[in-house]
């Protein structure tokens, strides 16, 4: 008997801050045969609700009806996230009591990157059992630590205002290095594609003579070098595949360059390069041109735009896909000449206008460029629409009708200036300009990957620092965010065996 007093002065105890307890009786607690639990004041309860305990022998204690909740989990840690990163938890507000649990209100109060995602609707009532749900979602935008916090409101008869409470922290910007160490002798695999359509004899012609400087330019820099050349109408190798052991290299390019004018008037210089290089090409990988480490890049000369059949993006997954570390490049030579609104048809296209000596359509030509054309401007073309072209005057400055500027040198190449900046590469005007320059920069550009520095990670804006064996590189390079690598001048590039280091902030990439 006494553990059954004991009993109930223990839940007189429990209980005595919330509610009164008295007798039926006489006050004589002893001889109770029931008690009253008052819960006056207590949200969604009757006031005077009795509850009986039995004092006899086998005493059964019936607990009160009341609403209790639980929320789990009542507090999460996102921890550290990356910054620009998001995540998500799921918290879950259960009824644990015997009575109907009501939520009146919530209020949440949170920093800027958490939020709070619910279709529920206040005020809520949950059966006993009942649970719902509640997504709280964390996205970094910045490197202050953050906190969320859901104020609810309830008639839990033991705690009507709970909270779920969650926090996270942004991670900072992570840095990076990347070495590299400058190599002696380099190795380039150069592929030449030329446009061989009528319109391109003085082109060839010039790019030709001015070879011999193109093959001096990589002796001089000890390139171990191959070279082939193809045309924008077929893979077929003029020349195969030359080196600089190759006998009378120098002739041998220039007359594969100068590959004729009775080619394809639809210029495919993309698609032709890409049959050429890939597998049962006349240079894939089985040709021996394509060799590992090396530097491979295509030049491609035409003055038309490029006719290819696939999508630009199709070509620049193939090119990419060739050689690892970025070791690939798409240099171009072609018309940089916008046209001009209402310009017209072509005039180099039969029956398109009047010619320079003729009547069914005029002869392509150029204008000033002496290195193209010697001392003496060169002699035009038959006329495609029947009439022949003029001469040049002393200098190389064409004489004539006028024609718009954005027709002198042929068709704008806009596809091959947008593959070209994607893929590393450089874009010469071939309207103007030295060929003996071009075949110079067209070089070095081709055979020296060591001015072609890839990064492994994108670095954040102005955060780039290089380093040559420890000394500061503060002028000579840029950083080229289209291929993500940074371009040295040649003229301030790393000296052999030195050790470049690329130092950079970087943002973290997100966890899937």
């Amino acid at each position: 008997m006494k553990w059954k007093q004991f009993l109930v002065w223990g839940l007189v105890a429990a209980c005595v801050n919330d509610y009164d307890i008295r007798d039926n009786k006489n006050g004589v607690l002893g001889a109770l045969d029931s008690v009253v639990y008052d819960t006056s004041g207590t949200p969604g309860l009757t006031d005077s609700v009795p509850y009986t305990i039995d004092t006899g022998d086998d005493p059964e204690l019936v607990p009160p009806s009341l609403p209790e909740m639980l929320v789990i989990p009542g507090f999460f840690d996102f921890g550290e996230l990356k910054i620009n990163c998001s995540d998500e938890y799921e918290a879950t507000i259960m009824s644990v009591g015997n009575a109907p649990l009501i939520i009146d209100s919530w209020d949440y109060n949170n920093t800027v990157g958490m939020s709070m995602e619910t279709d529920i609707e206040l005020p809520l009532t949950l059966a006993p059992g009942e649970e719902a749900s509640i997504t709280f979602t964390y996205e970094e935008i910045d490197l202050i630590a953050d906190m969320g916090r859901l104020y609810i409101d309830s008639n839990d008869f033991m705690d009507p205002h709970q909270t779920i409470t969650h926090q996270g922290y942004g991670v900072p910007t992570g840095t990076q290095t990347d070495n590299f160490s400058q190599g002696g002798e380099s190795k380039a695999d150069i592929l030449f594609v030329i446009d061989n359509s009528c319109s391109m004899g003085d082109e060839q012609e010039a790019l030709g003579e001015n070879s011999g400087l193109f093959i001096q330019n990589l002796m001089d820099s000890d390139v171990d070098f191959q070279i082939a050349v193809i045309t924008t109408d077929s893979t077929a190798l003029r020349g195969g595949i030359m080196t600089k052991d190759t006998v009378n290299l120098e002739g041998l390019l220039e007359v594969s360059i100068v590959a004729g004018v009775l080619g394809s008037p639809y210029e495919m210089g993309q698609e032709f390069a890409k049959l050429a290089l890939e597998p049962g090409g006349s240079l894939d990988a089985s040709s021996g041109f394509q060799r590992e480490n090396s530097f491979l890049s295509v030049i491609i000369v035409s003055d038309e735009e490029d006719s290819s059949p696939l999508d630009d993006g199709e070509y620049y997954d193939f090119f990419i896909s060739l050689k690892e570390d970025k070791l690939f490049a798409l240099h171009t030579v072609i018309s940089t000449v916008e046209p001009t609104p209402g310009g017209g048809p072509n005039p180099w296209l039969p029956g398109a206008g009047p010619g320079a000596g003729g009547g069914g359509g005029g002869v392509r030509f150029h204008t000033g460029d002496t290195a193209a054309t010697s001392d003496t401007g060169h002699t035009g073309d038959t006329g495609l629409g029947g009439g022949t072209g003029h001469s040049g005057d002393t200098g190389g400055l064409d004489t004539g009708p006028a024609i718009p500027p954005a027709r002198q040198c042929g068709m704008f190449g806009e596809r091959y200036i947008n593959q070209s900046a994607l893929l590393s590469g450089t874009t010469l005007n071939i309207c103007e300009g030295s060929w003996g320059d071009y075949v110079g920069i067209l070089a070095e550009d081709s055979f020296n990957p060591n001015l072609i520095f890839p990064l492994s990670r994108i670095p954040m804006e102005g955060s780039i620092v290089i380093k040559a064996d420890g000394m500061p590189l503060n002028s000579g390079w840029v950083y080229d965010d289209v291929g993500n690598v940074v371009n040295f001048d040649p003229s301030q590039a790393p000296g052999e065996d030195e050790l470049v280091q690329i130092i950079y902030d970087y943002v973290e990439e997100c966890d899937e």
